[in-house]
Order: structure tokens, then C-alpha cells, then sequence
């Protein structure tokens, strides 16, 4: 069904995109320009990742196993979210269409997709946290559990699905890796920042280790940064494991800050990681914007400081225009649906 490739190293921790991870970023931006009250761009961005399926089924290379139950969660989660909309019925039609046009109606896939389409919908989360266990437990197999993808899918489990792990033993597979990794000869500071975000993510979400989360978080900041500042300077500023760890450790090193009310640092972060993604293509903006949304609620709380909340909402605004979609359908605002419109739009 699949084949490994050379990316699927002892590692694991390559910094390229591949197209299913592009999805499974896209269905998390559909969800934010949701949250961010702009549902005309949302529709933009979910049928962009329905027609990005076609792409996709012509390269069932691992990252498709990795992936494919990370796009469902991502497309549950925003189901019901658009009015007179099925998400997760176009999600399966248009994969179910893609795959016609490359297999046979016999192929794996193809028997999958059919399969969850039969699966109640009260029954369709522990259906994919079933998948996504399997899936992990079958690469183990094939590749060991000393791999970063792996390690990585265990920390997504256990964050969605298994609060019982043993976060010394499963950190310090991390951190052995990225050890490991620091001695090689073909050592590329894109891959050892991609190892360092999954270890972050680790420690922050999955295992509540703080202060150790505050110090790889730190560190990853700074080394994607300079990373994000080098593509700036060329001017190809793109999504990637990079700018997704920058974002990442962005908004960590800023909530450090807050907590401690070191209310210019934390604002310092934003500001630095929402002017260097604001200027990528669609995905970057669409986590800028996100990041200036939390800034500006941030900035509303905590006037008194070097940074104008009211400055900040202007800049949403402006990094929103950039995205396609036609925004709110009666006055055209950017950046938020006023409630006349949002019946409006509910009402079509």
C-alpha cells in the first residue's frame, strides 16, 4: 500500500512537508479561521483541502498513515461548525473521488474511506483514536519506537486519548534522539529544530512538565527564529516544520512570560513571530492572524504596556485581507462577522 522513503530515517525527524501533512496543517486552519469569525474564508480554506486530495492519493508514502487519522479528528472537530454544510461527508466523497482516479475500487484506501462512512457519528472518535492506535502500534514494528514520527504520534494519542504514560521514559527518548541526531555528519539545524519541536510538544501538552518545557521551548524559539529570519531575507517564507515550530514555541515562550507578568517579553514573542509569518504564504498568515487574535484579547487585559491593543486589531485585519475568502458577506470586514451578518449567513 505504501513504501518508506529516505526521509524515513533513524530519526524520523525530516523537516519537509509532505502533501498529507500539509492537510492535516490545512483542516487545523480551517478550524482557526472559524475561531477567528471570518466562516466565508474558513469555506476557502476547507475546500482548498478537499481539492488537495487528488494530489495526495498519488503518494501514499508513510507521512499518508501518520496523517490520515489526524485530518479525520481535524475534520470532526469542525463539523457542524458551517451551516447546511456536512464537512466530513465531503471529506469522504472527495477522497472516495480521488482514489478512483488512481486505484482500483479494491485498493486499501478505498476500503477504508467506505468503512467510516458506515461508522455512526457517536462512534466515530473512538473509531479514530482505534486507527490512529493500530497505525502507531504497526509502525513500531516495521521501525522501532526509537523514531521521532513515532514518538511523535505516541504524544498525539496520549494528549487526544491516554492520560497513563511514563513522561520520564518517554521524554528521554526525545532527548535521546536529538543527541544522537547532534553527532551526525549530515547534521541540518531544519531536522534538529523539527526533533526539538516534537520533543516541546512532548513535554507541553503531553507529559505537564513545565519548567523542562519552558527550556527546550526557549531554546527552540530562538533556533527557528533565526531560521524564520534567514527564509525572510530570501523571501520565501513558507509552511514547514520550521515555521509550525516557530509558531509553536512563539506562543509557549509568550505564555511562559505572561504567567510570570512579564507582560513586554510575552508581547515581544507574538509581536516577533506574527511580522515574520504574516510575510509566507497562506498558511503562515492564517497562524499570524491567530497569534494577533490571542495578542490583541492578551493586550485588552494588560493595557499598560509598549504594545496598543487597538494598533494590534488593525493588524489582524490587514494580515486577513490577505487571505482569500470575501470575509464578513454584508460590510466586507475582514476580521470579524457583526451579528446581522452572521444571521445573514446563516439564514442563505
Amino acid at each position: 500500500m505504501f513504501k518508506f522513503n529516505r526521509a524515513d530515517d533513524c530519526t524520523g525527524g525530516s523537516s519537509r512537508m509532505s502533501t498529507w501533512q500539509t492537510l492535516s496543517d490545512q483542516s487545523y486552519s480551517v478550524s482557526s479561521l472559524l475561531q477567528s469569525g471570518v466562516p466565508d474564508k474558513a469555506e476557502w480554506a476547507l475546500d482548498r483541502l478537499f481539492h488537495g486530495l487528488g494530489q495526495a492519493t498519488t503518494s501514499l508514502d508513510p507521512s499518508f498513515l501518520v496523517k490520515f487519522w489526524r485530518i479525520c479528528l481535524g475534520i470532526k472537530g469542525i463539523e457542524g461548525r458551517f451551516h447546511g454544510r456536512e464537512c466530513l461527508a465531503g471529506f469522504y466523497d472527495c477522497l472516495s473521488d480521488a482514489i478512483g482516479e488512481h486505484y482500483s475500487p479494491a485498493h486499501p484506501l478505498a476500503a477504508l474511506v467506505s468503512s467510516l462512512k458506515k461508522v455512526p457519528a457517536e462512534e466515530l472518535m473512538n473509531t479514530i483514536r482505534l486507527g490512529y492506535w493500530m497505525t502507531i502500534r504497526a509502525f513500531e514494528r516495521i521501525i522501532g519506537d526509537e523514531n521521532s514520527m513515532v514518538l511523535y504520534m505516541w504524544a498525539i494519542y496520549y494528549r487526544y486519548w491516554d492520560e497513563h504514560r511514563n513522561p520520564d521514559g518517554f521524554l528521554w527518548k526525545f532527548l535521546y534522539l536529538r543527541f544522537r541526531y547532534d553527532f551526525e555528519d549530515n547534521y541540518n539545524p531544519e531536522t534538529a529544530i523539527a526533533l526539538s519541536y516534537h520533543h516541546a510538544y512532548a513535554a507541553y501538552y503531553v507529559c505537564n512538565q513545565v519548567e523542562l518545557g519552558r527550556m527546550i521551548t526557549m531554546h527552540l524559539f530562538q533556533n527557528a527564529r533565526v531560521e524564520v529570519a534567514r527564509m525572510a531575507t530570501r523571501g520565501n517564507v513558507c509552511w514547514s516544520l520550521v515555521t509550525e515550530a516557530f509558531s509553536f514555541s512563539a506562543k509557549a515562550v509568550a505564555k511562559f512570560h505572561y504567567r510570570r507578568n512579564e507582560l513586554n517579553w510575552s508581547q515581544w514573542a507574538m509581536d516577533t513571530a506574527i511580522a515574520l509569518l504574516q510575510m509566507g504564504d497562506e498558511d503562515c498568515r492564517i497562524h499570524a492572524a491567530s497569534l494577533s487574535k490571542t495578542l490583541v484579547g492578551w493586550l485588552r487585559i494588560s493595557p499598560h504596556t509598549a504594545f496598543d491593543a487597538t494598533q494590534e486589531k488593525i493588524r489582524l485585519g490587514r494580515i486577513l485581507r490577505e487571505i482569500p475568502g470575501t470575509g464578513c458577506k454584508r460590510c466586507k470586514a475582514p476580521f470579524r462577522t457583526c451579528q446581522r451578518c452572521l444571521l445573514r449567513y446563516r439564514n442563505n
